[in-house]
């Protein structure tokens, strides 16, 4: 199975290509960290992803797992959110239109939610009250109109994790 991983250089992604490339999977990794491996690309993903298609057009891709965000605990400002979070993750979709990838995850976060310090469940209205957490809605949705496009061929899993320690 061919595996693109965004965010490969950050906490979750080191662990999890680590642990596909031990299950025999053929990882390809993004990140902005210039850095010297094996199917490793140093690429932002805000970039046009012309670069990005030359790169993987003989490969069939089977399944995108996107990471790679601005996250909520590094006091950015809101165009940062929203260059990292919505504008890279709109330039992934178009990636894998041209890919024909039909399976992606796509990494979230409960800040989706708001943060008001109430037990919630995955029914809970969606009320983000932070930069971090609109942003990443705005990411779902767009990821939730490319699974749309093609129900019964795309597959979209969403995570939303509340605390990686």
């Amino acid at each position: 199975m061919n595996i693109i991983l965004t965010g490969s250089e950050g906490f979750v992604g080191k662990y999890l290509r680590i642990k596909l490339e031990e299950l025999n999977y053929n990882v390809f990794s993004i990140d902005r960290i210039k850095i010297n491996r094996v199917n490793y690309f140093c690429f932002d993903l805000t970039n046009e992803i012309s670069s990005l298609v030359s790169l993987f057009k003989d490969e069939s891709i089977d399944i995108l797992i996107h990471l790679a965000a601005a996250k909520g605990d590094y006091n950015l400002k809101y165009k940062d959110f929203y260059r990292d979070n919505v504008t890279a993750s709109d330039k992934l979709i178009n990636l894998v239109k041209v890919l024909n990838v039909k399976s992606i995850i796509m990494y979230s976060t409960v800040s989706v939610y708001g943060h008001d310090n109430k037990i919630m469940s995955e029914d809970a209205s969606l009320k983000p009250n932070n930069p971090y957490g609109a942003t990443k809605l705005e990411s779902e949705n767009l990821f939730t109109k490319w699974y749309n496009l093609d129900p019964n061929k795309n597959r979209l899993t969403i995570l939303r994790p509340s605390v990686i320690y």
